[in-house]
């Protein structure tokens, strides 16, 4: 027989359950204590026990759920669909989200309903555990761990959601996460550039928007989607400052502009009438018609392939595309990021304060700084204007 708990933080009484497996738990019946004497709690809770018990046949499971639920609160068991939740759920995280991270929630709600198949038509409460780690499975066989992960995340979250509607009583999405580093057995941080490698990469876009793109990313440390997003109105030439309001952090950023770039901007660029006119068109309408810049990170890797400094994705044919799924599993130690952690050794190695350099990068604590960092213990003494100018021109 179950018995009953109460959690001093919770309002609700708890049922103290023994699972099929022998496995004891403990689940919130979400019957207040106040509201709910202990005699109709415990009635709840041994029927519960009994459903659990029975879970593998769904349709029993649930009738027993609803008549002891009715006959206890008068009310008949709330009820959802897993595909209507989770398009409700987006519906309403459409105002508490950014743009870019509601496209990605909305990618990982259509990979999982996907995935469920029929099942997704039927109640939210009769997912399992074992639903959501087949789901993490099949994520993690296509993607990269953190990908798989990052998905397992968000069902999680919309899970919480569910259970403060009282959809269900637990959180079937709280499985284990992979490690990333044991899938692929090997390490997946990313490098910097060396400045050979940077010239090879800017000799590669000459003549392209990308140039500007990483000369924007390499001067300013700045993410790909940052630079992406800039329009005229975030450039003050007059004083030479650029200003980045950070998506990730929020945080807003005034960056000095540095002489190459500050020459590829006023030399290079056509000035418009429009303030809000983007400084980078095609990457500016590629983050904003998907509301990410995976298209973007993708045609960098055809730039570095481009300039010998990555393998070339295949595109056509079985082959093709086994090697595009080794190949998203496998972390490369150059993208656009590797300019983030390009900028910050620079600056180290010109002898910048660590506060300066991390104001300047927006790393939020000593141990993210030193993770992007490579020191030249003998050039600290050098000064941050004596950072390279790696499109050719004069300091």
């Amino acid at each position: 027989m179950a018995s009953l708990k109460i959690d001093p933080r919770s309002p609700h009484w708890y049922a103290c359950i023994t699972l099929p497996s022998g496995k004891q738990t403990q689940v919130s019946t979400k019957l207040r204590i106040k509201e709910v004497s202990r005699a109709k709690a415990q009635k709840y809770a041994d029927t519960l026990e009994g459903a659990y018990r029975l879970r593998r046949a769904e349709h029993q499971f649930r009738r027993l759920m609803n008549e002891a639920w009715t006959q206890i609160s008068g009310q008949p068991l709330p009820f959802s669909s897993t595909q209507s939740f989770l398009e409700g759920w987006l519906e309403r995280r459409k105002h508490e989200v950014s743009t870019s991270s509601l496209a990605r929630y909305s990618s990982v709600v259509r990979d999982f309903l996907e995935f469920l198949g029929p099942k997704a038509g039927e109640d939210l409460s009769l997912l399992s555990s074992s639903d959501i780690r087949a789901f993490r499975d099949h994520q993690a066989a296509r993607l990269s761990g953190t990908s798989a992960n990052y998905s397992i995340k968000v069902i999680r979250n919309a899970f919480k959601s569910a259970i403060r509607e009282q959809l269900v009583s637990d959180n079937p999405a709280g499985v284990n996460l992979i490690d990333p580093i044991k899938r692929r057995g090997e390490n997946h941080r990313r490098r910097a550039f060396t400045l050979a490698e940077l010239q090879k990469l800017l000799a590669a876009s000459a003549g392209t928007e990308w140039q500007g793109l990483i000369l924007a990313g390499l001067y300013t440390g700045q993410r790909l989607g940052d630079i992406a997003r800039l329009t005229w109105s975030n450039v003050d030439l007059e004083y030479g400052e650029v200003s980045i309001v950070t998506e990730k952090t929020n945080r807003t950023q005034i960056i000095p502009i540095a002489n190459p770039l500050f020459r590829y901007i006023s030399e290079e660029l056509p000035t418009p009438d429009n303030p809000a006119a983007p400084l980078f068109p095609r990457a500016y309408e590629s983050a904003h018609r998907l509301g990410r810049v995976s298209a973007l990170s993708r045609q960098f890797h055809d730039l570095l392939a481009s300039a010998g400094l990555a393998a070339p994705h295949r595109a056509n044919g079985q082959q093709a595309r086994e090697e595009k799924t080794t190949e998203r599993r496998t972390v490369h130690p150059l993208s656009f990021h590797s300019l983030r952690h390009t900028t910050t050794s620079f600056l180290k190695s010109a002898g910048v304060n660590n506060a300066v350099a991390m104001d300047l990068i927006g790393h939020q604590s000593v141990m993210i700084s030193a993770h992007y960092t490579t020191i030249d213990g003998e050039a600290k003494r050098k000064a941050i204007n004596s950072m390279p100018d790696v499109n050719g021109g004069s300091r």
